[in-house]
């Protein structure tokens, strides 16, 4: 029975024992988990103590940055002020910059050396003083629109200006206005000292009878009579009421005659048919001057031509022209400076004679003209009133 109870025991001893190993390995567990707990808790300060570190160092490394760059935008602002105040408020003028005047210079010595300047100017000879003005005065000159020709001046009926390109197509005139010059009280115009002009009147209504002994005594070699009229407003052609006897008077004194048809036509039939109407009034009078187309601006009225283009003006005058030179007389185109210059095509004309109204001391119209009224306020004995004087550069009568 003792050993039953031995065997009891030891059974008891040994769950003990394991009961006992257990506890301790589950305590061992325990304190290794605290260990390594206590382990990853060290390591998590020190990675945020880390981290919290770096975040300081960029804010610190911001803000000194920060601070360099307002430091830097702070010296260029002050230094653009600088520079502002130099450039506007306190600018340096030539004397501030004379660095010669470091060097005091005798006053005696100065005006010694201003003498020998003077001097040597002076020294320049009479041909190169004038050579300098030359070019002074050519620097002046091509400013001028005038200079060289390029350019003529165009003054117009309502006062206004214009200086217009004259064309290297069309002929010009070769006239040498230095030979013109006054006798009796008319103009004349020479060539090597020879005189070559001829002295016209031109007549119409308005001047009434005239005495053409008188007028032919007085000087003057032909006259220029109008035929006729048509009507600016109603278009019907008219004679003149004194051509008739200054066709016979004029022929009878010996003076050379030219004809001229005061024009309102719209189209070529019109300038045609005055064309005709002239022919037909000339009889059997021997005719050596032009006859001549004449249209001219209706000063204080409206007229039918007034909208003429400059091309159907052109075409007009043309019909006309063609039928006068087709029946053998010398046809020629009348106008002013501006009207031939701004009425009419002259490149479709350019066989055309040209009788130019100008009332200058001379003309400066540029292309070619063989006969020029120079006035409208013209005295010559035979003629009551005033009268149109011109000045013939060719002899018709020998043409």
């Amino acid at each position: 029975m003792r050993l039953q109870d031995y065997d009891q025991d030891s059974k008891t001893g040994a769950i003990g024992y394991m009961l006992m190993g257990v506890a301790i390995f589950i305590v061992v567990i325990i304190l290794l988990v605290l260990i390594l707990n206590d382990s990853d808790n060290k390591k998590s300060n020190t990675v945020e103590k880390k981290v919290f570190k770096t975040e300081a160092d960029l804010i610190q490394e911001q803000v000194e940055a920060e601070y360099a760059d307002k430091t830097k935008t702070d010296q260029l602002d002050a230094a653009q002020k600088d520079l502002d105040d130099l450039l506007s408020g306190n600018q340096f003028t030539s004397d501030d910059l004379d660095f010669w005047d470091m060097y005091p210079v005798d006053e005696e010595e100065s005006q010694n050396i201003e003498e020998e300047e003077d001097n040597l100017q002076d020294s320049d000879t009479a041909e190169e003083q004038e050579d300098r003005a030359v070019l002074e005065e050519d620097e002046v000159i091509e400013n001028d629109p005038s200079f060289g020709g390029k350019y003529t001046l165009v003054k117009r009926s309502d006062n206004s200006e214009e200086w217009i390109l004259v064309q290297s197509y069309l002929s010009k005139h070769n006239y040498n206005f230095e030979g013109l010059s006054e006798e009796d009280g008319y103009y004349v115009y020479y060539e090597n000292d020879k005189k070559i002009s001829k002295l016209g009147v031109d007549l119409s209504k308005y001047q009434g009878s005239v005495n053409f002994s008188k007028v032919k005594k007085a000087g003057v070699d032909f006259v220029m009579l109008r035929a006729g009229a048509r009507g600016y407003g109603s278009g019907k052609i008219i004679v003149d009421s004194y051509f008739d006897e200054n066709l016979i008077e004029a022929s009878n004194a010996g003076l050379q005659i030219g004809i001229y048809f005061y024009s309102q036509a719209i189209s070529k039939e019109e300038a045609e048919e005055e064309a005709n109407f002239v022919l037909s009034q000339i009889g059997t009078t021997t005719i050596t001057y032009p006859i001549v187309f004449d249209m001219e601006e209706v000063m204080g009225d409206t007229s039918r031509t007034e909208s003429l283009t400059k091309e159907k003006r052109t075409e007009i005058a043309a019909a006309f022209l063609n039928v006068i030179k087709t029946a053998g007389y010398t046809p020629m185109l009348y106008g002013t400076k501006e009207w031939l210059l701004e009425k009419y095509q002259l490149a479709t004309l350019t066989s055309t004679d040209i009788w130019l109204a100008q009332y200058e001391t001379q003309p400066d119209y540029p292309y070619a003209f063989t006969m020029w009224q120079y006035t409208q306020d013209g005295t010559v004995p035979g003629i009551s009133g005033k009268v149109d004087i011109n000045l013939c550069f060719i002899d018709y009568e020998l043409k």
